[in-house]
């Protein structure tokens, strides 16, 4: 669960000059609480403190060169203090009652999956497209290292090619491999490789397929079998781990479905093959991040917008698994799940208190880049 940085420093301050109120007044109780993160403006925040004193008096509240001063009646008070933090280890002083507190707010990281902490080392599940971790299983293939997909052109008579197979690979193929490459920072590389250079023509008409209103498994499988089997003896199919087969853009092919098929449910050149994805028509208008979207699939990667009443109300433009339309990138625990984090890039809250930490943005190499808040046992 990824968080600002400036949020998380300023709800330590609060809690920390709670602490040091009620440590200033032996004789007196003070409390003080965060009011909710939506009070937070830019870098400022409100803070309300509650005190309880014996008697009618003056506190003073010091944060990081900021001083407030307010009048105290007996019994319980509360008063609003709006606060700046600017420095990573602000000064808290309080005076309260005729005794002063002035200490350095202390800052810790929780890295995760330390020794006893298991807030984002979930235990691996075989459920299919889990959101949780999952182990390789049938129809995903890994999702590091150097991955070979062979790539098998197809136009039909009913929608025959106008473009050259060139093009198709610069428009959207291959950006969507470096997209692959530059967000696992190096740890995925995807080969277009072996692929036909010219569109074959597929035995039946397009619409024969019947793929133009949803996808069945058996459609699915007729369709990629008789293209597998046109393209056998032109590839080599020995050493690929996965397969795309492009249809020509004026197919009645509208989308383009991940076929999660179990490894040797097609056979091509002695190789059992399953993980397939099969680009239709909406490949050429989403461009580069079709293919890295279809590929989370083969990868094990679940859909993150809801099949009911549409929209991307779930993870919005922050998980291309979400919103394929916009060019996104995938979010820190999605990566993790794939190894293109370390462990040690993420880290856990504290399961009581406050925790803290300088996080570096996912575009960047490098340092930690999530806090995981666990809610609940797994």
């Amino acid at each position: 669960m990824p968080t600002s940085r400036r949020k998380w420093r300023n709800a330590v301050v609060f809690v920390t000059v709670a602490a040091a109120l009620a440590a200033a007044a032996p004789t007196a109780s003070a409390s003080a609480r965060v009011v909710p993160q939506a009070q937070c403006r830019g870098d400022r925040c409100t803070m309300q403190i509650t005190f309880r004193a014996a008697s009618a008096s003056t506190a003073t509240v010091l944060v990081d060169g900021r001083k407030t001063r307010m009048r105290i009646v007996r019994g319980a008070s509360r008063r609003l203090v709006t606060a700046r933090v600017r420095s990573t280890k602000p000064l808290v002083e309080v005076s309260f009652e005729g005794a002063t507190v002035s200490r350095r707010v202390p800052r810790r990281q929780f890295p995760a999956n330390r020794v006893g902490s298991t807030c984002a080392a979930l235990a691996p599940t075989e459920a299919d497209l889990s959101v949780g971790p999952t182990q390789t299983t049938a129809g995903t293939i890994l999702s590091r290292g150097t991955r070979r997909m062979a790539v098998v052109f197809v136009d039909f008579s009913d929608a025959p090619a106008t473009q050259s197979t060139s093009s198709v690979l610069k428009e959207w193929m291959t950006p969507g491999t470096r997209w692959l490459q530059t967000s696992s920072w190096g740890r995925l590389k995807v080969k277009l490789a072996p692929r036909t250079s010219k569109w074959l023509r597929m035995p039946r008409p397009s619409g024969a397929y019947g793929m133009q209103d949803g996808v069945t498994f058996n459609e699915h499988r007729s369709y990629l079998q008789d293209a597998i089997a046109l393209a056998d003896p032109r590839l080599d199919f020995s050493e690929v781990d996965g397969v795309y087969v492009v249809a020509s853009e004026q197919a009645q092919l509208p989308i383009s479905p991940t076929f999660r098929g179990a490894v040797g449910t097609f056979m091509a050149d002695g190789r059992a093959l399953g993980p397939a994805v099969t680009f239709g028509a909406d490949a050429y208008t989403y461009g580069r991040t079709i293919l890295p979207h279809e590929t989370g699939h083969m990868m094990g990667l679940p859909d993150l917008y809801p099949y009911v009443g549409g929209g991307h109300r779930f993870v919005g433009v922050w998980d291309i698994m979400g919103n394929v339309f916009q060019h996104t990138d995938l979010t820190a625990w999605q990566r993790r799940k794939l190894g293109w984090l370390d462990e040690g890039q993420l880290l856990c809250a504290k399961k009581k208190g406050t925790s803290w930490a300088t996080l570096n943005a996912l575009g960047t190499k490098g340092g930690p880049k999530a806090i995981f808040v666990r809610t609940g046992r797994f």
